[in-house]
């Protein structure tokens, strides 16, 4: 049967079941315990020393945080005794299950044991829970056996946190919470690379635009240049042309030969036939070019003669 609140308080007080004792934390038929001066909290995923994580040491008052998904060690304040007679069970205040802590070390003290109470919590809510040394965070309910036990828990007081228990679950745990966060930063750091891919992507095409202006600019420049060349040499050609055009109808023909357009140093003066039994007119002759003086052609009459 279990103790009553009378019955509990009177039991502590005669036989010093727990120590410091308050009477104001007798809380129906269970007894508050706080929380002691010693706490390990496993490391998140983020924690760039997760791997260095130990056993804390609080002072007075001093606050920790135990993250969603993570383990906790808690070890209370107060010295607990229970007799051979007798069987202890423990649990959380209920102002502590609805943060989303859970107990999960057990339920039950043995008879015979001697020494602080160690309880591992489970953070099961969706965000971190704020504790301090002092906070009021256990019940332990006392229930009678049916008689004197031999078969009692023979170990030493247990004062503090033991290495050997923290050795079970050192290193980082992934929980729901630690995975969800490791997404949400894969998220990012996918939407930080695309947004810098996109600004070099618009520079670069920002640059090729200015190249490609450029290139427009400078083939527009040489395309002038020629074509100004093009039309020079042109011109040029078209005027040596006209040149010849016109230097070629002075031998093209016999009538153009004795045109008065051929230069006096190509030209000899040949008189014209006197009329019959007259003597001829003078300073009346014609030039002809010297070029039918040459082989081949006929020679002038110069005998006065009519062919």
């Amino acid at each position: 049967m279990f103790w009553s609140g009378e019955t509990l308080e009177a039991a502590i007080r005669v036989d010093r079941l727990i120590e410091p004792f308050d009477p104001k934390r007798i809380d129906c038929a269970a007894y508050t315990l706080s929380v002691g001066d010693e706490v390990y909290i496993s490391p998140t995923v983020d924690d760039p020393q997760n791997n260095l994580a130990t056993v804390r040491v609080l002072g007075k008052g001093d606050g920790f945080v135990i993250p969603a998904g993570q383990f906790s060690f808690l070890i209370t304040d107060e010295r607990v005794i229970v007799p051979n007679n007798a069987i202890a069970f423990i649990s959380m205040k209920a102002t502590w299950k609805f943060r989303g802590l859970v107990n999960v070390s057990g339920f039950h003290v043995d008879p015979g044991y001697v020494g602080k109470i160690i309880f591992s919590v489970f953070n099961a809510g969706p965000r971190p829970v704020h504790v301090r040394q002092g906070d009021q965070f256990f019940l332990i309910w006392y229930a009678c056996l049916d008689k004197v036990s031999k078969k009692t828990r023979d170990m030493p007081s247990r004062e503090n946190i033991d290495s050997s228990i923290i050795n079970g679950i050192c290193g980082e745990i992934h929980s729901l919470e630690a995975l969800s966060n490791r997404i949400i930063g894969v998220e990012n750091r996918i939407a930080e690379r695309i947004s810098e891919t996109e600004r070099k992507h618009t520079a670069l095409l920002t640059k090729l635009a200015a190249v490609g202006t450029g290139l427009i600019v400078l083939i527009s420049v040489i395309s002038a240049i020629f074509s100004g060349i093009f039309v020079q040499e042109a011109r040029r050609h078209l005027g040596y042309a006209d040149d010849q055009q016109q230097a070629a109808p002075i031998i093209s023909s016999p009538s153009n030969q004795i045109s008065g357009s051929v230069p006096a140093a190509n030209t000899v003066s040949v008189a014209p036939l006197p009329p019959a039994g007259g003597a001829p007119p003078s300073g009346s002759g014609k030039s002809i070019p010297q070029a039918g003086l040459q082989a081949g052609a006929p020679s002038p009459n110069t005998s006065g003669r009519h062919p």
